[in-house]
């Protein structure tokens, strides 16, 4: 346990200011690590977790960064028309910690309309959804999944 007694003893080892009360050391010590937290988290951004239930929701999606994950509840999900873009700009962070959409459930997202899915950036794994009969590719497109030109790190797969 950590008492007052050895917060003053770390305070008289780490810090020229000896005669620091108790109050102030503490207030000192959180504005650092409040400082140290903010700047971390600031640079490396944090992960968000995305709820899609419908082709609105999977085509209204933002640009996506490094740890998203965007999982699709089972349903059937009609056209599914939209640039998944991630804003990962190095290998290494595309390969360790790529953007996941899912199927919560594989094969439960059922698409069932035309669609046209692009894969844009680095590192995106696309999982899960099942193409039925009824889908296929939008009128005047040549692809129904595609990555788009330069992008790398991608992956499509059933589960």
């Amino acid at each position: 346990m950590i008492t007052h007694q050895t917060l003053k003893a770390l305070a008289s080892i780490a810090s020229p200011f000896l005669r620091w009360s108790p109050k102030k050391f503490t207030f000192f010590h959180l504005v650092c690590i409040g400082s140290v937290v903010f700047f971390f988290s600031a640079h490396r951004g944090v992960a968000a977790t995305y709820t899609v239930n419908n082709a609105t929701d999977f085509n209204n999606l933002p640009r996506l960064n490094a740890g998203d994950v965007v999982q699709m509840n089972s349903g059937t999900y009609g056209a599914l028309n939209k640039t998944l873009e991630s804003s990962i700009s190095d290998d290494t962070t595309a390969k360790n910690n790529p953007v996941l959409v899912y199927a919560v459930t594989p094969g439960g997202v059922v698409v069932n309309a035309p669609s046209k899915i692009t894969l844009s950036g680095r590192g995106i794994i696309l999982a899960g959804l099942d193409f039925n009969a009824n889908s296929g590719i939008v009128t005047g497109s040549s692809y129904m999944v595609a990555t788009a030109s330069a992008s790398r790190y991608m992956t499509l797969s059933q589960n």
